[in-house]
């Protein structure tokens, strides 16, 4: 059950290979080294551009105290491995992604504590497996950050989980601790004000289970409370069917005051992804979001797949309780080859994404991948 525990909070996917080398291990310690580097190139309207592909390095510890009994810790950070810039400085060389420190019982379960993905991406996290884009309409990365750390529902912040399974039932509790931005609240830049936030709180809670047969369903719920705001509040249900040759998952989500649409797909940000926004406080008052995603693996080509996916998340009410017609919308076509450690894909999304007054600006696109893993 470790091993398995483990993986699901690697939140190890269909389109990504997981590696690593074993720099150490003498039965009792053992030391992970793991990371990868990647460049993607995106067209759009004509012009194309190069960007850093989510670069890494992370660094992986455990030590067995009992044949039940392991305690781990991991680091890991992303690297700007192409010089990027935002608003006319360059991006810092290092970023940090994870951080966590916890031990594992063979019975008994999980508990690790410190910046880790969330028990809510267990279920969310299911359609979130393009080899490219995706993952924008389960409110996974939304929040004040653009990891979800904030919010607790990505790569969650100063929290505490517990994971644990019986058979095929998977459980999964969490609980962020009070963080703040550091900025004030009631200051006089609209900007930093809009920014800010001091969370008091954050609780989450999954359930999934896992038939024989590869078909898996699951239920997910997140809150957090700040002060000054409005609480967040995000709830996925999925359902999955993993097999050797075939992928196919579907989630559902509501949210309230966690998302933000129709910025959604607006302005890169670079690590997450090839959609993302500038966080501000003001977050869509309902939302609705649906993402489908299924892929097959051909048989008679080893490592080539090819994929399909949406992502739609529309605002029921915006921020002050108006209607709205914004929504994001985009449907995407890849195809992916794996060969040793390098992953190559292509993938095209078309983006029917609308503001709050139903008109658009989006833009079709198209996005080339490689990367080396190591």
């Amino acid at each position: 059950m470790y091993k398995k525990l483990l993986a699901v909070a690697v939140a190890s996917s269909v389109a990504v290979p997981a590696m690593a080398l074993t720099a150490y291990d003498d039965g009792t310690d053992k030391l992970t080294i793991g990371g990868r580097v990647g460049v993607q190139s995106k067209t759009m309207d004509g012009d194309t551009e190069l960007n850093n592909d989510s670069a890494r390095i992370n660094f992986g510890f455990e030590h067995k105290f009992s044949e039940d009994l392991t305690g781990f810790a991991m680091a890991e950070w992303g690297i700007n491995a192409i010089d990027q810039y935002d608003e006319g400085s360059k991006k810092d060389l290092f970023s940090n992604r994870l951080g966590n420190i916890g031990v594992a019982h063979s019975t008994y379960g999980k508990v690790t504590a410190g910046k880790q993905w969330s028990v809510y991406y267990d279920i969310a996290g299911w359609t979130d497996m393009y080899a490219i884009g995706g993952g924008t309409s389960m409110g996974i990365y939304d929040g004040y950050s653009t990891d979800g750390g904030v919010n607790g529902t990505g790569r969650a912040d100063d929290a505490i989980s517990y994971r644990a399974s019986v058979g095929g039932l998977n459980v999964g509790l969490q609980y962020q601790m009070r963080g703040t931005s550091g900025s004030d609240i009631d200051g006089t830049d609209q900007l930093v004000m809009d920014r800010a936030w001091e969370r008091t709180g954050g609780g989450q809670a999954a359930l999934s289970y896992d038939f024989d047969s590869g078909l898996s369903v699951g239920y997910t719920y997140s809150q957090t409370s700040f002060e000054q705001r409005e609480n967040a509040h995000a709830q996925s249900a999925g359902i999955k069917f993993d097999t050797e040759q075939m992928y196919l998952a579907a989630t559902y989500g509501k949210f309230k005051n966690h998302t933000n649409a129709t910025l959604a797909n607006r302005k890169p940000i670079g690590d997450e992804g090839s959609t993302g926004y500038v966080p501000t406080g003001h977050f869509d008052k309902k939302s609705t979001g649906i993402e489908l995603f299924g892929q097959y693996n051909l048989q008679s080509v080893a490592g080539l797949s090819f994929y399909a996916g949406l992502n739609q998340l529309k605002v029921d009410e915006q921020h002050d309780g108006s209607d709205s017609d914004g929504k994001l919308d985009t449907k995407s076509l890849g195809a992916l080859y794996r060969v040793g450690p390098m992953q190559l894909a292509a993938e095209y999304t078309v983006d029917d994404s609308k503001k709050h007054d139903g008109t658009s600006d989006a833009d079709n696109y198209m996005t080339l991948q490689a990367r080396y893993y190591f």
